[in-house]
């Protein structure tokens, strides 16, 4: 009879059964259930009509399942939720299911609120921890006896005060000087 068995491989199909929840805003966290899956399955989005699509970050949890985010969009140079409306779900370059996408929830922060304070307290946080931050600069340079280290640390130190001061009055003027779309779509990523 026969004594050698011969080992040939199996390509199992990917099936995707659903969605869960199928309908979100950009950042909604899916979960694709189905058979087959594997870490390389690619994921993206395309609005319904529009030819636009957007590769969604893909987390492999096992075989029967993925996960990955509504993802945001870039439109016209600037980042904006995905457009709501029907969607694709794309796996592969395979339009697999149907995805409702809403608009973000109406954030009922002034846009710029957030970041402002945001950076308000950075820049409090690093005056009030610029002698910390002095002291361990100059411990290290009296720990090495190298000269590119030296300089490098020295280089450092002297960036100290311009950094602080651009954090506490440079700063502000930039995020002013944003667009309030920008602005927004930052605020909601803290």
């Amino acid at each position: 009879m026969f004594s050698d068995v011969v080992s040939i491989p199996i390509a199992l199909r990917r099936t995707v059964t659903g969605l869960d929840p199928s309908v979100g805003a950009s950042g909604t966290f899916v979960i694709i259930h189905g058979i087959g899956f594997v870490p390389s399955d690619e994921v993206s989005f395309a609005a319904t009509g529009s030819g636009f699509t957007v590769t969604a970050p893909t987390i492999f949890l096992d075989s029967n399942n993925l996960g990955t985010y509504v993802p945001v969009a870039v439109n016209d140079g600037k980042l904006s939720a995905f457009p709501s409306g029907p969607a694709s779900l794309i796996l592969n370059g395979v339009a697999v299911q149907p995805f409702y996408i809403t608009d973000l929830p109406a954030n009922p922060t002034a846009p710029g609120t957030i970041l402002r304070s945001l950076s308000s307290a950075l820049a409090k946080d690093f005056a009030a921890d610029t002698g910390t931050i002095t002291l361990a600069i100059n411990a290290l340079k009296r720990a090495t006896a190298d000269a590119n280290a030296q300089m490098y640390l020295q280089a450092l130190s002297d960036l100290l005060p311009a950094y602080a001061d651009f954090l506490e009055t440079d700063m502000p003027d930039v995020l002013e000087q944003q667009d309030s779309g920008n602005v927004s779509c930052m605020s909601e990523c803290f």
